[in-house]
C-alpha cells in the first residue's frame, strides 16, 4: 500500500466512525469503490464581487485532506491528518464554474443548469471514477456542500432558512423554521436558545427541509440517517461576516466614549491609530486605510453593524479589541458591558485560534474544551444583548437580532466544526476497540467468580455477595451487546439517547438505555447489599429507579445528567462502608473507580472505555470484600 493509499484508508476508517450510515461505505462493502483509492472532496459556493462590484457566483471543489496550516508545529507522520489550508490556491482549490449574477438574477435556468452539469460530474466521479496512466482506478466522493447561507438555500431548495425568521415580536402566521438541520423557530422550539441542550437539539434531522429533492444530493453519496448534513454551514464565513463582524461593531460602540477626541470622527481616528500600532507591533496586516463611523454604523442609537467584506479584517479587529479591552480591564466596573466585552473577545479569539490550528481529526478532550469555551461565549453574548437592551443603549431591532442569532446558529451546528459533535468522537472507538470494550466487561464477573471459587474460609460467602454477583452478571449481556453493535456500526447514535424509543432495534438507542439501566440496577443491588439500614436502602432503591426512569422518559436525560447519575449511584453504595469505618476498601475501590473515570474522560486514544471496564474489576473486588465484613 502506497503512502497515499495509506492516508486515504486512514481517513475513511475514521470517517466511518463519525458517519457509519454514509452511502460511500455501502458502495465500498458492495465492491463498487475502493476506499484506499477514493478521494474525499468538498464543494464550496459563494457569491463574490466582480467588475464594478457586481455579484458573481464562484463554485469550486477542494480536497478535505491537506498540509494543515503554516505553523512551526510539525504533524505526527502517518497518523495526524491536516486540513487543506497551506499551499497555493492554484494547487488546493479547483474552480468548477463562474456565473455573473446578471445571468441568474431574474431567471434561475443558468444557475441550475450549472448545478445540474456539476451534479452529473460528481456522480460519475463517485460511481465510475477515472483511470490513471498506471491503469489504477480512482474515485472522488463529494462528502459535503458548503458555503454561505444564500448559496446553500438555493442549491438545496431549502424551505427552512434564515428568510423565515420572525421580524416581529408576534405574528399570526407561525414560523416554519429557520434552520435546515433542525426545527428551530417553529412554535415551542425557540431559535434564540443558543445552549447545547435547547429544544432544537432534539429535533435535528426529524423533518425534511427542502421543497424538492436537491440534484446535488441525488448525485453525491451522503449520510442516509441525516441527509440534510450534506449542506454544511461554513463556520468561518458565519463568524467573519456574521457574528464576529457584529461583535466588533458593538464593541466599537462601547469603547468610542473612552477614546481620545472631542467628536465621533476624532475618536474613531484615535482608535484606528491604536489599531495600526497594534498591527505593527504584532506584525499583522492592516486591512483598512482608516476607520469611519459608517464602517461600524455608529451614528445615533442604531444597531451597530460592520460593512466590510474581508473576513481576515474581522479576525484582525477581534484580536486588536481583545488586546485593547483586556489591557484596560482593571478600569472597568464589575458586571459592566465593557467587562463582558473583554471576556467575550478573549473567548472568541481562543476558540477560533485553537480551532484553526487543530488537525483534521480533533482529539476529543480538545474538542470538548473548545466547545465549552464556545458555549461560554454564547451565554455571555446573550447576557450582553439583554443588558444592552435593559440599559436602553440600543433600540431593540428584531430583524438585526434575528440575523445575528441565525449566524451564531450556523456556527453552532456546523458539522465541519466538530464541536457539537458526531455520535462517537474520532479519538473514540474503532471496531477493534469496541470489541475489546465488550470483552473487558467480563472482568468484574470474573472477579466475582474468582472470589466464589477461592473463599478464604468456610461460610465466607454470603447472600449479599450472591446478589451483587447476580447484578454484575445480568448486566453483562446488555453491555456486551451494546458494544458489539457499536463495533459493527449498527447504531445510528452511540452516545446520546435522543432517538425515540421502540422495541429492541439497532436503529435507535435501546441498547444504550438497557446498558445504563442495568448499571443502575447493579448500583441499586450493591447499595442494598452493603447497607444495614432500611431507610438508606430505600433511598438507594428510589434514586436508582428514578435514574432508570430518566433514561426512558420521552425527553430523556442528556449525556452530562446520565454520567452524573451513574456517579451518584456508585457513591451511594460507597457510603455505608465508609460510615462503618471500612476506609481501606472504600479508598481503594474509589481509587479504581476514579482512575477508570479519568481514563474514559481522556479517551487514551480510544482505549479509555476499555480501561474503565478493567479498573471496574478492582472496584468490584473491594465492594465484595466490604460485604464480607457484614453478617
Amino acid at each position: 500500500m502506497t503512502a497515499v493509499e495509506s492516508q486515504l484508508q486512514l481517513f475513511w476508517d475514521r470517517f466511518r466512525v463519525c458517519r457509519p450510515s454514509h452511502m460511500i461505505f455501502e458502495a465500498s462493502d458492495a465492491g463498487q469503490v475502493v476506499l484506499k483509492r477514493t478521494l474525499p472532496f468538498l464543494i464550496h459556493g459563494d457569491e463574490g464581487r466582480g467588475k464594478k462590484k457586481q455579484g458573481v457566483l464562484i463554485v469550486n471543489a477542494h480536497s478535505i485532506l491537506g498540509k494543515g496550516v503554516a505553523t512551526k508545529r510539525k504533524r505526527k507522520p502517518g497518523t495526524e491528518q491536516g486540513m487543506n489550508y497551506s499551499g497555493s490556491t492554484f494547487c488546493t482549490r479547483f474552480v468548477l464554474g463562474v456565473l455573473p449574477k446578471s445571468w441568474y438574477e431574474e431567471n434561475d435556468d443558468a444557475y441550475f443548469g450549472l448545478v445540474d452539469r456539476l451534479a452529473d460530474d460528481f456522480s460519475t466521479l463517485a460511481t465510475t471514477g477515472i483511470t490513471g496512466p498506471d491503469n489504477q482506478r480512482f474515485w472522488a466522493a463529494t462528502l459535503y456542500c458548503k458555503g454561505d447561507w444564500p448559496f446553500l438555500l438555493k442549491v438545496g431548495h431549502l424551505w427552512r432558512s434564515f428568510h423565515n425568521a420572525p421580524k416581529k415580536e408576534s405574528s399570526r402566521t407561525p414560523c416554519t423554521g429557520v434552520c435546515h438541520l433542525c426545527d428551530a423557530g417553529v412554535p415551542d422550539v425557540p431559535y434564540e436558545d443558543l445552549t447545547m441542550n435547547g429544544e432544537w437539539v432534539f429535533t435535528q434531522g426529524t423533518t425534511v427541509p427542502w421543497t424538492q429533492y436537491p440534484d446535488l444530493l441525488a448525485s453525491c453519496p451522503h449520510d442516509r440517517s441525516f441527509p440534510a448534513t450534506f449542506f454544511a454551514p461554513d463556520p468561518w464565513h458565519n463568524w467573519h461576516l456574521g457574528e464576529g463582524r457584529a461583535l466588533v461593531a458593538n464593541c466599537m460602540k462601547l469603547i468610542c466614549p473612552l477614546a481620545d477626541g472631542s467628536n465621533m470622527d476624532q475618536k474613531v481616528d484615535s482608535l484606528f491609530e491604536d489599531y495600526k500600532a497594534y498591527c505593527k507591533q504584532n506584525r499583522r496586516q492592516v486591512y483598512a486605510s482608516r476607520f469611519s463611523a459608517n464602517m461600524f454604523n455608529l451614528i445615533g442609537n442604531e444597531f451597530p453593524s460592520g460593512s466590510w467584506t474581508k473576513g481576515n479584517f474581522t479576525t484582525s479587529l477581534v484580536k486588536w479589541l481583545d488586546h485593547w479591552l483586556n489591557s484596560r480591564r482593571n478600569t472597568f466596573e464589575d458586571g459592566s458591558l465593557l467587562m463582558k466585552a473583554a471576556t467575550a473577545t478573549s473567548l472568541a479569539n481562543q476558540v477560533f485560534t485553537r480551532l484553526y490550528l487543530q488537525p483534521l481529526w480533533i482529539p476529543g478532550h480538545i474538542a470538548r474544551s473548545i466547545a465549552s469555551q464556545w458555549e461560554n461565549f454564547l451565554v455571555l453574548h446573550q447576557r450582553m444583548a439583554a443588558q444592552a437592551i435593559a440599559e436602553n443603549r440600543i433600540r431593540r431591532k428584531k430583524k438585526e437580532l434575528t440575523r445575528i442569532t441565525n449566524q451564531i446558529s450556523g456556527i453552532n451546528k456546523s458539522p465541519s466544526s466538530k464541536l457539537n459533535g458526531d455520535r462517537r468522537s474520532l479519538d473514540g472507538m474503532t471496531p477493534l476497540q469496541e470489541y475489546c470494550n465488550a470483552i473487558s466487561m467480563i472482568i468484574p464477573g470474573l472477579v466475582c467468580m474468582y472470589l466464589y471459587k477461592h473463599q478464604p474460609y468456610e461460610n465466607w460467602w454470603s447472600w449479599r455477595m450472591s446478589w451483587m454477583t447476580f447484578s454484575v452478571l445480568i448486566h453483562l449481556p446488555f453491555s456486551c451487546s451494546y458494544h458489539v453493535l457499536l463495533a459493527k456500526r449498527l447504531l445510528e447514535d452511540a452516545v446520546d439517547n435522543t432517538v425515540p424509543c421502540s422495541l429492541i432495534s439497532p436503529k435507535n438507542n435501546q441498547a444504550r438505555r438497557l446498558d445504563q439501566s442495568f448499571i443502575h440496577f447493579t448500583c441499586l443491588v450493591t447499595g442494598v447489599a452493603l447497607s444495614q439500614d432500611e431507610i438508606f436502602s430505600t433511598i438507594c432503591v428510589i434514586l436508582n429507579l428514578y435514574f432508570i426512569s430518566r433514561l426512558w422518559a420521552a425527553k430523556d436525560a442528556g449525556l452530562l445528567e446520565r454520567m452524573g447519575n451513574i456517579g451518584v449511584g456508585v457513591v451511594m453504595y460507597g457510603l455505608p462502608p465508609l460510615l462503618r469505618g471500612d476506609f481501606v476498601n472504600v479508598l481503594l475501590g474509589a481509587s479504581y473507580f476514579a482512575l477508570g473515570a479519568v481514563m474514559m474522560y481522556l479517551r487514551v486514544g480510544g482505549w479509555g472505555h476499555c480501561l474503565l471496564h478493567i479498573f471496574s474489576g478492582g472496584l468490584c473486588y473491594h465492594a465484595m470484600q466490604a460485604s464480607s465484613l457484614l453478617a
